[in-house]
């Protein structure tokens, strides 16, 4: 498959590779933060790992289960589990939208009715 040519072609740094893993298997998700660790190289900086609560909390569960390891990108030090807050914030959406019209058949009543 060919590369689409835009403005930041020439900036492209590499390809990122679509793992095959499974985010609920401990030995998988735990393939899927190291290579996400590979793309920082040898530098000290942390990497954000950003989804849901369950997300988080595998990472954190793989974490765990390599905190024996002799080096830092063995114990997974350099990454960061993060909760992504779009969830919620989606969710309170909804319960305002809710809350906000209430809606009986074709008439909807809410804040700006009059």
């Amino acid at each position: 498959m060919a590369h689409i040519q835009h403005p930041h072609s020439k900036e492209k740094s590499g390809v990122v590779d679509v793992l095959h893993k499974c985010e609920t298997k401990t030995t998988d998700m735990i393939d899927i933060m190291r290579d996400m660790i590979s793309y920082l190289g040898d530098s000290s900086n942390r990497l954000l790992s950003m989804g849901d609560l369950l997300t988080k909390e595998r990472q954190d569960g793989s974490k765990r289960h390599v905190i024996c390891s002799n080096t830092t990108s063995g114990r997974l030090d350099h990454l960061e589990p993060c909760v992504a807050d779009w969830h919620c914030l989606l969710n309170l959406l909804m319960v305002c939208d809710m809350y906000m019209y209430i809606k009986q058949g074709n008439i909807i009543i809410g804040c700006d009715s009059k």
